[in-house]
């Protein structure tokens, strides 16, 4: 149930940026404020930024194989839009809807790949460093990049063990 509802509101948002960035492209259109060759070529591409954006928010919220995510969102949103076209426009399979399914799932592997990069993980690591602190660099830049890490790691104390000898905790 989960995972529907995690794919209904990815569809969705796609489904309503597309059904945005129409009304747009279709009023520059009405007016005569571009062609019609650059309204199809920018319907092409509001399409696949709108797919891109549903995948990505799908791999943000995913756990692992972002790339698999994707080719099930990329799969469903091919069906939709196949399932769409094939009732609103009686259109049968070609090259060039075969080609721009094929578009469409290759951007939902890349947006949930990408998103599943980009998710922020707010797990702190415990983290023990005992060092001498004594005349190498890397003792202090360890230290150092431990207490500018403090988002990451938990430290709960500093004790000193001996006159060059630290323990974080």
């Amino acid at each position: 149930m989960n995972k529907i509802k995690k794919y209904s509101k990815c569809i969705g948002i796609t489904l309503g940026l597309i059904l945005i960035f129409s009304f747009f492209l279709n009023t520059l259109n009405y007016f005569n404020l571009i062609n019609i060759d650059i309204y199809k070529l920018l319907l092409i591409i509001m399409s696949s930024i709108s797919i891109f954006i549903g995948a990505y928010i799908l791999g943000k919220q995913t756990q692992h194989n972002g790339y698999i995510e994707g080719l099930k969102y990329g799969i469903i949103t091919t069906l939709l839009f196949y399932i769409i076209s094939f009732l609103a426009f009686d259109q049968n399979i070609n090259i060039s809807n075969l080609l721009y399914y094929l578009i469409v799932i290759t951007i939902s592997i890349i947006g949930s790949m990408i998103g599943i990069n980009k998710k922020e993980d707010n797990k702190k690591v415990n983290v023990i460093l005992d060092t001498d602190i004594y005349n190498e660099c890397d003792d202090q830049f360890a230290l150092a990049y431990l207490i500018k890490s403090q988002d990451q790691l938990l430290k709960q104390s500093i004790k000193k063990l001996s006159d060059y000898s630290f323990l974080l905790l």
